[in-house]
C-alpha cells in the first residue's frame, strides 16, 4: 500500500491526555468507521505496484541467448518526503560510510564537521514520536532508506543529541570569542589614543578659539569648550565668497600656515576607522550568551553518559576562564568609558564610548579630506594665474598679429577674448597703409562705375554724383565693436596723416550706431569722378 505522510500521535499521548479529547472519542466509533469504509476498493485504488522476486528472462541482440538478471530490492521509506529527501541531500555531502559519520559524531571530532553542518543536522534529527515509529520496524535495515539508517545508527548512541550541540557549542564558542576579544582590544587602543592626543588638544583649541571668536556677544560665546557633537558642524558653516569653502577650510588653511604639525593628527589616531565600528552592547550582549549556553551546557552534561563528560571537562574549564577574562575585559571598557566622559567634560549618563571613537573617526576622516581639497584648490589657482600671466604676455607682445582665427583659437579659450582678438586682427589691417591704399582705390572704382553707368548730357556732374551714390549697392553695417575701432583710429590719426580717410557717423532715425561712409567729406585731397 502506498503511505500517507502525516503526523502520527502516539497512543500514549492520547491515554496520557484522559478521556476527554478528539482521539479518544475516535476510537469508541471503530465500528462505524469499519462498516462505512471498503477497504477491498480502498486496496484497489492505493496498492503499490508489486516487484517480481524472480528472476527475468532478457533477450540478446541475437536472440540466441538469455541471461538472468536480479530486479532491485525495493527500498522501504519510514519518513514523510520531505523529511527522507532532506536528510539524504544532507547525508550525501559526506564521503564517508553511516557508521563512520555517527563514529565522528560520538568522538566529537569537530575537524570533519563545521558549525553550519551540525545546525542543520540538529534540524533534521527526528523527534521523539517518529524514533520509536523508526525502533518497531522488524523488518531487514537493509531494505531501508539511508535516513532511516542513519536515525537508526544515531539512535544507538547515548545521548546523541547532546553530542551534536556540544560539538556546535565548541564550534560556536571558538567563532564567537575570535571575533569579541580583538573588537575590545581596538576600544581599549583607540579610547587611550584620543585621550593621550597632544595633536587633538591643538586642534581643539583652535576650534574653540575660532568659535569664540564667531559668537562673539551672543549666547554661544566666552565657551570654555565645546562638545563633541560640534566638531562636526564645522563642515555645515560656509563661506560667503565660496559655498564649497567650509570652516573646516579655513582651519586647516591656518594649521598649514601657522602650525603644520598639527597636520598629523590623522595619523596618530590611526586607530579610530577600524574601532568606530565597534558597538559595545553588541560585544556585551555575545558575551552573556556565551556564559548562559555555556551554563546550560554543563548542567546537562551532569546527567549525561561519562564518556560524553569526560570529553567536554577541558573545554569547559577553558571556556569559563575565557568568559571571565571577557568580561573582566568589558570591565575596563566601562572604565575607561567613564574616564574619558570625564575628560572631555561631558555627561556621565549620556556618554557612550563606541559613539564617541564612531565620532573622532569622522572628524579625523573629513580633516584629511579638508586638507587635500585645500592643496587642490591652491593647484588650480595657480594654474588660473599661469594661464592669465601667458594671455597678458601673448597681448603685450603682440603674439597674436597675423596669425588665423583657428589659430587664436587654440591659445584664446574665452569668449570675450576671442573676440577682442578678431577686433584686434580686423584693426591691424585698417592700420596697414598699404590695404588703406588698396580700399581706397576700391571705392573709387564703385563710385565711378555708378557715376559712368548713370551719366546724361541734361545732368550735371555733381547730380551724376549724387543719382550715383544713391543707386549704389547698399554697404554693409559695422558692428559696435568696429564703430569703437574706428573712433579710436580718428584719435590716433588726428594731425599725423594726412591720407587717412576719416569715417563719419551719421545718426539716422531708425538707429543711433549705423555708419556711413561720406567721400565728398573725407580728408584729404578730393577725389575726382569720371574726369
Amino acid at each position: 500500500m502506498k503511505k500517507l505522510n502525516w503526523n502520527r500521535i502516539a497512543p500514549q499521548r492520547v491515554g496520557s491526555m484522559g478521556q476527554d479529547n478528539l482521539w479518544a472519542k475516535v476510537s469508541l466509533s471503530d465500528s462505524m468507521t469499519s462498516e462505512t469504509l471498503d477497504y477491498q476498493h480502498l486496496e484497489a485504488f492505493f496498492s503499490q505496484a508489486e516487484f517480481p522476486s524472480s528472476s527475468e528472462a532478457a533477450t540478446s541482440f541475437s536472440g540466441d541467448k538469455k541471461q538472468q538478471e536480479m530486479s532491485p530490492a525495493p527500498v522501504v521509506t519510514l519518513l514523510d518526503t520531505k523529511s527522507s529527501l532532506n536528510a539524504s541531500i544532507f547525508l550525501k555531502q559526506f564521503k564517508c560510510s553511516l557508521p563512520c559519520l555517527v563514529k565522528t559524531i560520538e568522538d566529537g571530532d569537530t575537524t570533519k564537521l563545521d558549525v553550519d553542518q551540525l545546525r542543520v543536522l540538529l534540524q533534521l534529527l527526528p523527534d521523539r514520536d517518529t524514533m520509536e515509529m523508526l525502533q518497531r520496524f522488524s523488518g531487514a535495515t537493509s531494505k531501508l532508506g539511508d535516513a532511516e539508517k542513519f536515525f537508526l545508527l544515531l539512535h544507538e548512541l547515548p545521548d546523541y543529541r547532546l553530542c551534536i550541540e556540544c560539538m556546535q557549542m565548541r564550534l560556536d564558542f571558538k567563532a564567537t570569542v575570535e571575533s569579541v576579544q580583538p573588537t575590545i582590544e581596538w576600544l581599549q587602543e583607540a579610547g587611550k589614543e584620543a585621550m593621550s592626543s597632544n595633536l587633538l588638544t591643538g586642534v581643539f583649541a583652535l576650534v574653540l578659539s575660532m568659535g569664540n571668536f564667531m559668537n562673539y556677544g551672543g549666547l554661544g560665546g566666552n565657551a570654555a569648550g565645546f562638545q563633541l557633537s560640534s566638531l562636526l558642524k564645522l563642515d555645515d558653516t560656509r563661506a560667503n565668497f565660496s559655498r564649497t569653502t567650509t570652516l573646516m577650510h579655513y582651519l586647516l588653511d591656518s594649521i598649514e600656515k601657522k602650525r603644520p604639525e598639527l597636520l598629523k593628527l590623522p595619523e596618530q589616531l590611526s586607530s579610530l576607522k577600524k574601532a568606530s565600528t565597534v558597538s559595545i552592547s553588541q560585544i556585551t550582549s555575545q558575551v552573556n550568551s556565551l556564559a548562559k549556553r555555556l551554563e546550560r551546557t554543563e548542567t546537562l552534561l551532569s546527567t549525561a553518559v561519562k564518556q560524553l563528560q569526560l570529553q567536554m571537562s577541558e573545554f569547559l574549564h577553558n571556556a569559563k576562564v575565557t568568559i571571565d577574562e571577557l568580561k573582566e575585559n568589558l570591565t575596563k571598557v566601562r572604565i575607561l568609558e567613564q574616564n574619558m566622559a570625564t575628560y572631555f567634560s561631558e555627561s556621565q549618563d549620556t556618554f557612550r564610548l563606541d559613539t564617541t571613537i564612531d565620532l573622532l573617526s569622522k572628524f579625523s576622516q573629513r580633516f584629511e579630506d579638508a586638507y587635500r581639497e585645500n592643496i587642490r584648490r591652491r593647484e588650480a589657482e595657480e594654474r588660473a594665474r599661469e594661464l592669465r600671466k601667458k594671455r597678458e604676455e601673448a597681448r603685450t607682445s603682440g603674439k597674436y598679429r597675423g596669425q588665423s582665427a583657428a589659430a587664436a583659437a587654440e591659445e584664446v579659450t574665452c569668449i570675450m577674448d576671442s573676440l577682442m582678438e578678431e577686433i584686434r586682427m580686423g584693426y591691424q589691417l585698417q592700420s596697414n597703409p598699404v590695404r588703406r591704399d588698396s580700399m581706397k582705390k576700391a571705392e573709387m572704382s564703385r563710385l565711378d562705375w555708378s557715376s559712368q553707368r548713370y551719366q546724361s548730357p541734361l545732368l550735371s556732374a555733381s547730380n551724376q554724383l549724387h543719382l550715383a551714390k544713391q543707386m549704389s549697392p547698399p554697404r554693409r553695417q559695422p558692428s559696435i565693436q568696429e564703430e569703437r575701432l574706428v573712433e579710436e583710429e580718428m584719435q590716433a590719426s588726428q594731425g599725423n596723416d594726412a591720407d587717412l580717410v576719416k569715417p563719419q557717423l551719421m545718426l539716422d532715425s531708425g538707429s543711433t550706431s549705423n555708419l556711413h561712409f561720406n567721400p565728398e567729406e573725407a580728408a584729404g585731397d578730393p577725389i575726382s569722378l569720371g574726369e
